[in-house]
């Protein structure tokens, strides 16, 4: 909580939240990369040793036997899942604690408060919890809204087939389609402020994602603006980062060594 230093903020218009947002990254450069790398190294190193495990176990789940007969090797298969499954939930862990880091850096630098990456990682770390929950609630109420929209759309599209009107029913599922996309986009926009919420006013989970429609219901079209030109540089740093390395990886032709080694810097 800033109650201080947060009396004199305002609104801001999309370009002076991308000019605000590079002049932080300039500013904590060092502090985002220590933090970085101390989440970044471990889960790289991790994911790289179950990769490996998997394409060990890939290998091997049909062998031949004595006779040269196919042999299925069922343990492989479920290693080859159990070993998915928990990386994609270390994934979900790591990026849930660098979410709060990052905004803890963000936050403090912003306000012109002391920002240190040792401080920010204790704080992820206290906040993942609540992080993961905001998520697991938006991505939850998205998914079961997507699901009805999509069965209203199939409902729709096959009554009118069935009715033999095949040209309105084509019409009906591209307007309907449509107007489902854009619902999910509203939705996701509008509870975009969720995590950012909790972290500045201490509100949780529900509490949180309704406090970000109400702080998105005036300015949707602005987060919307922001959120997509934010995405846009984003993808274009990460491009610039990750297309030297995908030079490298295809000069060694394959090499399962230099792959892993390439993955562990680009996560990292």
């Amino acid at each position: 909580m800033w109650p201080q230093q947060a009396t004199g903020l305002r609104p801001l218009g999309v370009g002076e939240r991308i000019d605000a947002a590079i002049k932080i990254v300039r500013a904590s450069f060092l502090t985002f990369a220590k933090a970085g790398l101390v989440l970044a190294i471990p889960f790289g190193v991790f994911e790289v040793l179950v990769n490996q495990t998997i394409t060990t176990s890939a290998s091997s789940i049909v062998t031949k036997g004595p006779a040269g007969q196919p042999v299925f090797h069922a343990t492989n298969l479920s290693t080859i899942f159990g070993a998915a499954f928990v990386e994609v939930v270390v994934g979900y862990l790591i990026t849930a604690v660098s979410t709060a880091v990052s905004f803890r850096i963000v936050a403090n630098t912003y306000l012109g408060l002391p920002t240190d990456w040792r401080e920010a990682l204790r704080y992820g770390f206290r906040k993942f919890g609540s992080v993961m929950w905001i998520q697991f609630l938006v991505a939850l109420a998205g998914g079961i809204g997507m699901f009805l929209l999509a069965l209203v759309v199939i409902l729709v599209v096959v009554g009118l087939v069935s009715a033999h009107v095949t040209g309105l029913a084509v019409v009906a599922g591209f307007l309907l389609g449509a107007a489902a996309l854009c619902a999910f986009v509203w939705f996701t926009i509008s509870a975009s402020l969720g995590v950012p919420v909790m972290m500045l006013e201490d509100l949780r989970g529900v509490r949180a994602i309704r406090r970000s429609f109400s702080l998105c219901r005036k300015f949707w079209w602005s987060a919307f603006g922001t959120v997509l030109l934010g995405g846009i540089l984003a993808g274009i740093c990460s491009l610039i980062v990750a297309v030297p390395f995908g030079i490298i990886a295809l000069a060694s032709h394959g090499n399962s060594a230099v792959n892993d080694v390439v993955t562990l810097v680009e996560r990292s």
